[in-house]
Order: structure tokens, then sequence, then C-alpha cells
């Protein structure tokens, strides 16, 4: 029996997948996409900052927070000229801009230090389903060197997706977190996940966040 032809999809999509077959396959099959939204050009562009500023930590040339702001508001300006973004809500490009320098920071001096960062946007060996002819593929934001179970892995999270499973966040607010997950192949034990690992502490001089799992940015 000839073997079906293999179709290489991302891991991260398969929630996608398990919640709407046909959406799924118009995506990752057919290629149809809606338009972007703001939060995911917000996303993206931090992720492309804190990526810079931790793979210059490993290299030994370690830049600045105003280097990694840069990188954001270039990811930033770049995705919304080329991508097709729904600018329909109240976030504007400008907006976007703004709080994802606010989340830089917030990483950059409260939440990558206080790791030992491996390597960063690592690529998984890809793992080939023959029964059903696919090859899961993927990449891991961050592997840190942890002295007791000797790696880890971290997922960098902005906006709602970083408090998932928790209250709803007041829409006048952002969040930057770093997950670690309650196992990892690189652990001889599970982990388990207490909370966000490092929250940003309020501004001097401002009220208090309601709950421990919020960072409130500067200004939103």
């Amino acid at each position: 029996m000839p073997m079906p032809d293999v179709i290489a999809i991302r891991a991260s999509s398969l929630a996608d997948l398990f919640d709407c077959p046909a959406r799924w396959e118009a995506k990752h099959l057919r290629g149809l996409r809606l338009p972007s939204g703001p939060g995911a050009v917000l996303g993206h562009a931090v992720h492309a900052g804190a990526a810079a500023f931790d793979q210059a930590v490993i290299n030994g040339e370690p830049i600045s927070f105003d280097d990694a702001a840069g990188i954001v508001a270039d990811a930033a300006r770049e995705e919304a000229r080329t991508v097709d973004v729904d600018w329909s809500g109240d976030m504007q490009p400008a907006d976007v801009e703004k709080i994802g320098i606010d989340l830089c920071r917030l990483y950059c001096e409260q939440v990558s230090p206080e790791y030992d960062w491996a390597a960063v946007e690592a690529s998984c060996e890809a793992l080939v389903i023959e029964d059903v002819g696919l090859v899961l593929t993927g990449t891991t934001d961050r592997i840190y060197r942890d002295p007791i179970l000797g790696y880890g892995i971290a997922d960098i999270k902005t906006g709602k997706s970083a408090v998932a499973g928790r209250p709803a966040m007041p829409p006048s607010s952002a969040c930057m977190s770093c997950w670690r997950p309650p196992a990892t192949a690189c652990a001889s034990r599970p982990r388990p996940i207490s909370s966000v690992c490092r929250r940003a502490r309020p501004p001097k001089g401002s009220a208090p966040a309601p709950a421990r799992w919020k960072t409130p940015v500067p200004g939103w």
C-alpha cells in the first residue's frame, strides 16, 4: 500500500486542529488566511526584541534595552506594512509599538536576567507520524540551564495568552510572562508550574497590581 504524501505541520497548530478541523485545514493545508490582529503584531515584535536581547547575552556580546527596543519598533512597523492586519479596533500601529517597547523593557530588565539561557528559538527535531503521513515540526522559545535539573524550556508570552487560565485581564493592562512547562524532555523529573515565573513590579508611585499575575505597563 503506497504511503500518503507526508505533510509537515507545526506542533503548535494541533490545538487549532482539535478545536476546528475545517479551519485548521483551510489555514494550514490550503493556505487561506484571515487578517491578522494587532495582538499578533505585538507578540511577534516583542519576541523579536527579546530574542535579539537574549541571543546577544548568549553570544557574550550583550546589547542594551534601547537596541532591543529598536528591534521591536522595526518589527512592528514592518509587519504592519507587509501583513494584512485588521486595525478596526482601538489599538493602532502606534499603540502596538509603544506597548511592545514597554513589554520588552519589562522582559529585558526583570525576566531575562533571572535565567541562564542556553538557546533562543531552538528548532525541535521533527517527529514523523508515518501512519497518518504527518511530520510535526516546531521551535521552543528558550532553553535555560537549571542548577538542579540541568536544562528546561520556557515559553515567552504576551497579552491574554500570558495569563491563560487566570482571571480576565483588565482592558487597560498588558502583560509579559515566561512559562515553564510541568516537565521537559531535558529534565529528569517533572517541574510543576507554580505561576508566571517572573512578573514586573508596578512603576514607583503607582497603585499596586490587584492580582499577582498582572504585569502593569505604564500608561496602559
